[in-house]
């Protein structure tokens, strides 16, 4: 089956089992106070990227960087269908120019959405990739985090999560980073622990969340 075909199949399931989700909503005033002048960086781990693409689709003012592998290949064309302008590029393979064209795009205003851990790991540890990309471009990264109720986790490096029919989604937002245009690398560093730390905060109560008998 062709990468083009794949991608499209994918789309239309993917679109149907979500709509038989319920979704909730926690601190989504971090994501509001991160988008000022109009730009704003969302950071999501490689394994809890399917729903943030669902919830920002058919923007006009959403990007996603995405890696120049095969299996970028696929993903590329997967964001496409939901309406994002997907940008090539990764920490080991175009990652500068993807960063460079990531940065105009935020200058100009819109959204762009990075995972911090990809294409390859280690998974859960922030690359200095997206630090570089608010330096650059003077916008704020807005960590984000979501579980499901009901899930396939699958044995990936990642350990991608795929939600399950019916399941309750919940959805957090973490206070933003900024990193200031003066940066240094020690800067550089403590801003990267820090994003990490707030991915670190919210995942954990994502994945708290359901056990805490919510109705």
């Amino acid at each position: 089956m062709s990468v083009k075909l794949l991608s499209f199949l994918g789309y239309v399931f993917v679109n149907l089992i979500i709509k038989t989700m319920r979704f909730e909503y926690i601190g989504r005033e971090h994501e509001k106070s991160g988008m000022l002048e109009g730009k704003g960086i969302l950071s999501v781990w490689h394994n809890r990227l399917l729903m943030f693409c669902y919830i920002y689709r058919n923007r006009d003012d959403c990007y996603a960087m995405i890696s120049q592998s095969r299996d970028g290949e696929l993903v590329s064309r997967f964001v496409g269908h939901m309406g994002f302008h997907p940008v090539r590029g990764s920490s080991s393979r175009g990652g500068k120019a993807a960063l460079k064209s990531l940065a105009k795009s935020l200058i100009q205003g819109g959204y762009v959405t990075i995972t911090p851990d990809g294409p390859r790991g280690p998974r859960y540890r922030v690359q200095r990739g997206v630090i570089y990309l608010s330096k650059f471009s003077g916008a704020r990264i807005v960590p984000a985090a979501y579980n499901a109720s009901r899930k396939k986790v699958f044995n990936s490096w990642d350990r991608f999560i795929f939600p399950l029919p019916f399941s309750r989604i919940v959805v957090i937002y973490g206070e933003p980073v900024f990193v200031p245009e003066n940066a240094n690398l020690k800067i550089i560093e403590q801003k990267r622990l820090e994003l990490e730390r707030k991915l670190t905060e919210i995942t954990e109560a994502a994945d708290r969340y359901f056990e805490k008998g919510k109705p």
